[in-house]
């Protein structure tokens, strides 16, 4: 049963598949000896068999989506291929392919496209050393090392960015299913430092400008020192903190590599108030918003900012905090992150509502015993430990003319049980439907909420 203000948000799936750890990694390196046939590698214009799928499709493994974490086996050659001048891994660019693909298909136009996205990563500082390309074959029985190599001289990879390998034989159906590959299409999926998948576009319909947005996103927010400061500058300017951002929107444009997001920190940074602050802060969170964040990172929108064209910006999961207009509407936004607020539902019987704060949910259930028990969940509903949250409910009040204001006559605090996970309170049984009103404060910085509870029948999964 779901409260009538109620919504609820589902935990994305996690996936754990695990795959044959099987990629003959072909780095485009001139040094190694040439293919034994030079003939036979050189054979494009031959296509290849499209690769073989299951033949039961119930057998395929459940495409990937953003966020979804990818096969360490899928990326096996390339998980320790180190940012220049920096720990940890590179974003990954990854396609499918095979080197006789013939002029005019699917994979030889994601091919000319990869070319040409990594001559605008050799060009940029902030990219270069920082984002990897690499192309997996579906055709290992004719991609072999060697021809591998020769292909890759042949279309001028670089091998300082792009490599090659070709998926075991017995890895072919399985990866292609996770990337919703089908003959004759191809994918192309951006992978995060984090291995978490990032983009995933099908066919060769993505732009190279596009991508190249989206690799500056997911590199700039890579850096601990650029995250922190942007995050410093917008809860400073939520808090309508004009010095605070303007300290930390400074500390932001030097730790950018990238010149022209350096250059829109500093024009934030020099503005006289916070009217232009936060007209600047919208072009600097665009760079950084495009693409789903790590869960303790949430992407929001507020639609009415500059003139209802509304702005975006990123922050840190938990309660909306605006900072376009600060406390004058802290809690306008939306929450852009993928899978939040996806599920109505109540997990265990009872009633459900989001808060305010639109980040909080609380659900309510209430059993024959008479016993009212609370579960708090955030925006993807996961549980949350209440003992921070204080809470209690009432069973009967009044209306205070004088106060203008409700007078409590029966009440109950509700304690933490044992596990921390939810709050309980036994309230006695009272007659169907039950009235059960719940105030609570979710949020230190916000004020008590109120949640009118009506259960026109006991919670069947309330324990």
């Amino acid at each position: 049963m779901a409260g009538t203000a109620g919504v609820g948000a589902a935990h994305r799936r996690a996936m754990a598949l695990g795959l044959p750890a099987a990629l003959a990694i072909a780095m485009a390196c001139r040094s190694q000896p040439p293919p034994p046939d030079p003939a036979a590698a050189s054979a494009a214009a031959t296509p290849a068999p499209p690769a073989a799928r299951s033949a039961d499709p119930d057998s395929r493994p459940a495409p990937l989506v953003p966020g979804d974490a990818v096969p360490a086996s899928v990326l096996a050659g390339v998980r320790h291929w180190e940012r220049g001048g920096a720990a940890g891994n590179r974003v990954v660019v990854v396609t499918f392919t095979y080197t006789r693909c013939a002029q005019g298909n699917v994979c030889a136009d994601v091919e000319r496209k990869l070319r040409r996205l990594q001559d605008e990563i050799l060009k940029m500082a902030l990219l270069k050393g920082s984002v990897g390309l690499l192309s997996l074959s579906i055709d290992p029985s004719f991609d072999v090392p060697a021809v591998l190599r020769t292909h890759a001289d042949r279309i001028g990879a670089d091998a300082e960015v792009w490599r090659f390998a070709a998926l075991s034989k017995n890895q072919v159906d399985d990866v292609l299913g996770l990337f919703g590959v089908t003959a004759p299409t191809t994918s192309t999926a951006i992978v995060d430092t984090g291995g978490r998948l990032a983009r995933i576009d099908t066919g060769s319909e993505w732009t190279v400008a596009d991508m190249v947005r989206d690799l500056q996103s997911l590199v700039l927010r890579a850096d601990p020192a650029v995250l922190s400061t942007y995050v410093a500058a917008q809860e400073a300017l939520a808090g309508d903190d004009l010095g605070g951002a303007k300290r930390a929107l400074a500390r932001l444009a030097k730790a950018v590599g990238e010149p022209a997001v350096s250059r829109l920190a500093d024009r934030g940074a020099s503005a006289p108030d916070l009217p232009a602050m936060r007209a600047a802060f919208k072009p600097l969170s665009e760079a950084l918003v495009r693409l789903p964040w790590p869960p303790e990172y949430q992407a929001m929108y507020c639609p009415m900012f500059d003139g209802n064209r509304g702005a975006t910006w990123v922050q840190k999961a938990g309660p909306v905090t605006n900072p376009y207009y600060g406390r004058a509407m802290l809690r306008c936004g939306t929450d852009l992150s993928a899978g939040a607020h996806a599920d109505h539902s109540p997990k265990y019987g009872g009633v459900l509502f989001m808060a305010a704060d639109a980040f909080h949910h609380v659900e309510g259930t209430y059993t024959p015993d008479g016993m009212f028990r609370l579960r708090v969940y955030d925006n993807f509903r996961k549980p949350m430990p209440v003992a921070n949250f204080r809470a209690r409910v009432v069973l009967k009040e009044e209306f205070d003319t004088a106060r203008l204001d409700f007078r409590e006559l029966v009440a109950f605090r509700l304690v933490p049980a044992a596990d921390r996970m939810t709050l309980d309170a036994h309230v006695g049984q009272i007659p169907l439907p039950a009235e059960i009103t719940l105030k609570i404060t979710l949020d230190p910085r916000g004020s008590e909420e109120r949640f009118d509870f009506v259960f026109a029948a006991y919670s069947p999964k309330g324990g």
